[in-house]
């Protein structure tokens, strides 16, 4: 069993993108044959590249979302891309996009149901931009019931992006365990590095040959890593 200070962990924090999952090269693909199909006018990779760089309002709930989309293909990016809104309805179809692009690690489904089957708290911290985590990882084949239904975060329900501590500590109060017997997994050292500072047995996923500055972090190369640690 992980202990952490002498405290037992009853609950496990992790990051979703390239932690848990990771994006498809060839999901994109389809997805971007799609975009063409439905609007031969717009730049698939020049709209990525807008988003990347958009910083207006953002959804805070999963119910908002619905409503930010119908904004964004049908107001937004109309006016940005110089098109006409009827061209740009038709990708109210692949709303929200973004669940198509996800696939899990090969390791991470069975991790995930090897420790819920031990009774811990699992949730996951974010950065991404939108809330709806239990979509991406239902449209990838990972079963979201595997995690607290009120324990999927991403930035924008918590008000904070990690590694700000507020990010951390508003998940540690959800799951109502103290940071001295949860477990956080990231592939961010400053994101683990922080976790530490808060109290979290921490560990940093570096997948392959990855040159990172791990800072004196505890590492792990698998999710696998955690069940042998358990």
């Amino acid at each position: 069993m992980i202990t952490n200070a002498h405290a037992t962990i009853k609950g496990i924090i992790f990051d979703r993108d390239n932690t848990l999952l990771y994006f498809d090269q060839a999901k994109i693909a389809s997805l971007q044959q799609k975009f063409n199909e439905f609007v031969p006018d717009l730049d698939f990779y020049g709209l990525m590249a807008y988003w990347d760089k958009r910083d207006g309002k953002l959804p805070t709930t999963i119910a908002e979302e619905k409503a930010f989309w119908h904004d964004f293909w049908l107001v937004e990016v109309p006016a940005k891309f110089n098109l006409d809104p009827k061209q740009t309805e038709k990708l109210l179809d692949l709303e929200p996009f973004y669940y198509s692009v996800y696939t899990p690690f090969p390791e991470t489904i069975e991790v995930l149901e090897k420790l819920a089957s031990k009774g811990l708290k699992l949730a996951i911290l974010t950065n991404f931009e939108l809330p709806n985590v239990a979509a991406s990882l239902s449209e990838s084949g990972i079963d979201p019931q595997l995690f607290d239904s009120e324990l999927l975060f991403n930035k924008t329900m918590t008000g904070f992006a990690k590694p700000d501590p507020r990010a951390y500590q508003f998940v540690l109060e959800k799951m109502q365990l103290p940071a001295s017997e949860v477990l956080f997994i990231d592939d961010e050292p400053e994101n683990v590095a922080a976790a530490q500072e808060l109290g979290m047995a921490s560990y940093l996923l570096v997948r392959g040959d990855a040159a990172i500055n791990t800072k004196s972090l505890k590492t792990i190369n698998s999710l696998l890593k955690i069940i042998e640690k358990i």
